[in-house]
């Protein structure tokens, strides 16, 4: 074996040594996956790790394999560990099941804004248009879809989509200043003042 292949060989062996030290639990008897999935049932999603919660969301696709929210919420929470393609794989995966999942596809657009470094990109705008035409309720789409004509220099295309959703918001409801707050910051990233 070449000196090369030895330390890549330690590396692996302390990588797969650390990852039991973090994930592991030593002290814990074994017990079969069936029992530790009922266990992870019963808990409340927001007091779970990560892992648990993953795990616990691969199970519900093993269960349920035609029901697209158990890959949305995969896609969410790698998209949460800045995990951007297996976040778009599990985006893609809940789109095939149920092509109208709104959510799903407001992720994957989502995902390519952050993976094209916040410019909405022809695909993630093709998705987004898709996305608040199945639902024009959907204020994330909307915006979006007024960002990408920000961006590409059409500041009249985006104030009237943007005015469009401001119109079927209720005035000073939470969603009204959530949205209030993403145009503002939108026409100061590029200058413009209000």
């Amino acid at each position: 074996m070449k000196r090369a292949d030895w330390i890549l060989a330690l590396i692996a062996l302390a990588g797969a040594v650390a990852g039991y030290l973090i994930v592991g639990s030593p002290g814990m008897a074994d017990r079969p996956l069936s029992v530790r999935d009922a266990e992870l049932a019963t808990r409340n999603p927001s007091e779970m790790t990560q892992a648990e919660a993953a795990a616990r969301l691969e199970s519900l696709v093993q269960a349920r394999p035609d029901d697209p929210q158990p890959h949305f919420f995969l896609g969410e929470l790698r998209a949460g560990q800045g995990r951007e393609e297996d976040a778009v794989r599990h985006y893609q995966s809940a789109l095939r099941r149920d092509s109208q999942f709104v959510p799903a596809m407001v992720g994957l657009a989502d995902a390519f804004v952050r993976m094209s470094e916040g410019r909405v990109s022809g695909d993630a705008r093709r998705i987004y248009a898709r996305a608040w035409q199945e639902e024009p309720g959907q204020v994330r789409a909307g915006f979006m879809l007024g960002l990408a004509e920000w961006q590409d220099g059409n500041r009249e295309g985006a104030e009237d989509i943007w005015q469009q959703i401001e119109n079927r918001l209720e005035e000073n409801s939470a969603e009204a200043r959530m949205f209030a707050g993403w145009v503002s910051a939108a026409r100061r990233s590029e200058g413009v003042d209000e």
